[in-house]
């Protein structure tokens, strides 16, 4: 693969097979898929609408969301789709089982979730989440993955410390609402509108 746009999003991009030169007359035609549809992604999005693939040869035919990081990964190993987006995991975990991708890009300089409580959450540090619900995505998510380091990091067991509810990924904020957990991990937009709620970003 020898062209290659900086696409600059708040994931990763894992490539399958494009094959062509830059002199070709003819644009590689690309799909893409991504975990879920974004803000993360934006870069994406705004570098198609704006010809930043056209100019480089590339014809991005659709940007599809596949509704987790594995099932996104899934196309590109299937030769479905050239290029997915999503947390670095999923390619370490396919990789373990014979999967033939690789990651092209690390697109996220910081980890990309937020934990967000209500307003009386007293929090000084993460030991504060012992004995606590946490709602976060389904496993093997970016936010799954990177909560269940933070509580490693911490000294908490994930299975005796916290009470981890796992749920589809963009729903976690029902839960919180409803009193059915104390704290919920999420992505943005998502914790720019939890803030705008009344929920605080711990």
């Amino acid at each position: 693969m020898n062209k290659i746009v900086a696409w600059v999003c708040a994931a990763l991009f894992t490539a399958g097979s494009v094959n062509a030169s830059a002199a070709d007359a003819k644009p590689d035609r690309v799909l893409v898929t991504e975990a879920f549809h974004s803000l993360l992604y934006l870069p994406v999005y705004v570098a198609k609408h704006q010809g930043l693939f056209e100019k480089n040869q590339i014809d991005v035919t659709s940007i599809r969301s596949a509704g987790s990081g594995p099932t996104a990964l899934a196309a590109v190993l299937s030769g479905e789709a050239q290029f997915s987006v999503h947390g670095p995991e999923h390619v370490g975990f396919a990789q373990q089982k014979g999967g033939k991708a690789k990651v092209v890009s690390a697109v996220a300089n910081s980890a990309p979730v937020w934990i967000v409580a209500k307003p009386d959450f007293k929090f000084t540090s993460p030991a504060d989440l012992k004995g606590k619900r946490v709602v976060v995505g389904l496993a093997p998510g970016t936010s799954n993955t990177l909560l269940l380091r933070l509580l490693g990091q911490t000294g908490l067991n994930p299975k005796t410390d916290v009470a981890i509810n796992e749920v589809q990924n963009g729903s976690e904020l029902g839960p919180l609402l409803a009193g059915r957990a104390d704290a919920a991990v999420v992505y943005e937009p998502q914790a720019d509108q939890d803030v705008g709620q009344g929920l605080k970003v711990i």
